[in-house]
């Protein structure tokens, strides 16, 4: 009985949810990820018609990620800084714009397009020695960015992203890096954990404001999944996602969400470059977007999104690209985003 009384009230409130769409509060973030070329973060009147074209999609927070370099994964050097006079200069013109700024200063290696095509959670370093070297750069990094916040008013600072092996093993090397960050940059601070295993291992989120979570989570067991559909497989997610904030009592924030505009989106969102003839579909990319908003407009505990992702320069983009611009996908966003 209490199975069939659940099951009822899902089907009510999935119901209601469909026919009814909520509008999103004042408190989420409305963001927008904006990445910049091979020739870097150039402030061209092509970006500047991007930042045009996503603020009529009612994105009010831009997102950006200067590059950590890291040559190697498993050793711990890191540099950084080049393109400071860039950002500061984008930071200042997009301030002036109207948009709030959210800083993630990201590792990038060349290790990571090399077989077996690593990525962040596999950075790791051989010794003890070596972690602690990697955790003094990287709190020295932080330095560096938070001052930069602080000085051009950046509204968030994300101090990283799916360093899972660091972060699993050396809790305590992120506590002090998080106390150097909140010594030098006044704004918000969170750390952006991977969808899969690693926003669960996290355990300072105590000592952030949100809990950040890249959301490419796997909404679907075949192509071309409805809106209905991928709203329900939101449910079991949401759960632990609540759970987990109440565990800290810290609201939840989608530091990255994001659909390719495969047919696919739904069952693989993290799904990128691998297999490039499979099937386009804008449609479902957008049904991946209204079942996203559906689903989380009305939580309390959850507080915004930073959509995955836009281009300085959007010519040059593929049609299965992440970029909602100019599809329907954009049309939702703007549906939600532009709510009064």
């Amino acid at each position: 009985m209490k199975h069939i009384t659940f099951l009822f009230g899902f089907i009510f409130w999935l119901a209601l949810t469909a026919c009814t769409p909520p509008q999103l509060p004042e408190r989420h973030f409305r963001g927008g990820w904006l990445t910049k070329n091979d020739k870097g973060l150039i402030l061209s009147q092509v970006t500047k018609q991007t930042l045009q074209t996503m603020k009529s999609l009612g994105i009010k927070w831009i997102a950006l990620g200067p590059d950590v370099h890291m040559e190697n994964i498993h050793k711990p050097a890191l540099s950084y800084g080049l393109d400071d006079n860039a950002y500061k200069e984008f930071i200042t013109y997009a301030t002036q714009q109207g948009f709030q700024i959210t800083l993630l200063p990201r590792i990038e290696s060349p290790d990571f397009f090399k077989p077996p095509y690593p990525f962040r959670a596999d950075i790791e370093m051989d010794n003890e020695e070596d972690w602690k070297t990697f955790h003094d750069n990287y709190k020295q990094m932080i330095g560096h960015y938070a001052r930069l916040s602080q000085e051009t008013g950046v509204g968030m600072l994300i101090l990283g992203l799916e360093y899972q092996q660091s972060v699993s093993q050396f809790p305590e090397s992120w506590r002090a890096i998080i106390k150097h960050a909140r010594s030098l940059y006044k704004g918000k601070l969170t750390y952006s954990a991977n969808w899969y295993e690693e926003f669960q291992q996290v355990t300072f989120w105590d000592e952030l404001d949100y809990i950040g979570i890249g959301a490419y989570f796997e909404l679907s067991d075949g192509p071309n999944t409805s809106m209905l559909s991928i709203m329900d497989n939101w449910l079991p997610i949401v759960k632990t996602l609540q759970k987990t904030s109440e565990a800290y009592n810290k609201p939840v924030i989608f530091t990255e969400v994001g659909y390719t505009t495969f047919e696919d989106a739904a069952q693989y969102p993290w799904k990128w470059q691998d297999d490039l003839q499979r099937p386009i579909s804008q449609e479902q990319q957008a049904d991946c977007y209204r079942a996203l908003f559906r689903v989380f407009a009305n939580e309390p505990w959850f507080d915004g999104f930073f959509i995955w992702r836009f281009y300085t320069d959007p010519s040059i983009l593929p049609a299965y690209s992440y970029s909602p611009a100019n599809k329907p996908a954009g049309d939702v966003i703007q549906r939600w985003f532009m709510m009064p």
